[in-house]
């Protein structure tokens, strides 16, 4: 990205160019009023994050692993605290998660392997393409267009007044 398009456009050094589709019921787990469930949610997101987009190596201790996509390679303790849940609970979600088919894990030296089951279905990155008039789109946007052609949820929150009050 040049220093002309990030000053004009801010915002897009947060979005970048790679995104992930995440089912709303894990966002909505996020924000539970049950503790278990938003860590639960917080697991999944990290271990989704985490995860490898493509093929690729990783080492754990002294060992190297291939890494096909979906998968992480870590330790409880790791995991423990990237999302500040107890090494203990790391272990009882991922359990949980694999309880409904969301990953699958087992041991390996050093640690754990975890794949996240579906993988491809939520993750992608975003290609950037030019329209007939050459100018630059990406998914995201066309998929915006998209929505606001059909009267979806993008139309559904317009905003009135100055401060963007509904």
């Amino acid at each position: 990205m040049s220093v002309k398009q990030t000053k004009e456009n801010p915002e897009a050094l947060w979005m970048g160019k790679s995104f992930m589709k995440m089912p709303r019921k894990v966002l909505a787990l996020s924000v539970s009023a049950s503790k278990k469930e938003r860590h639960l949610a917080r697991i999944y997101m990290a271990l989704a994050t985490m995860s490898y987009f493509k093929p690729g190596f990783m080492k754990l201790g002294r060992i190297q692993y291939v890494c096909h996509v979906g998968e992480y390679f870590c330790t409880y303790q790791f995991l423990a605290d990237r999302t500040d849940i107890s090494a203990g609970s790391v272990g009882y979600y991922l359990r949980k998660l694999a309880r409904e088919r969301l990953i699958e894990y087992g041991p390996v030296t050093g640690g754990t392997k975890i794949k996240i089951c579906n993988y491809d279905y939520f993750s992608g990155q975003i290609t950037e393409s030019t329209d007939d008039s050459g100018n630059d789109t990406s998914a995201a946007q066309a998929m915006a267009a998209a929505e606001q052609a059909m009267g979806g949820r993008s139309k559904q929150f317009q905003p009135k007044g100055k401060g963007g009050e509904a």
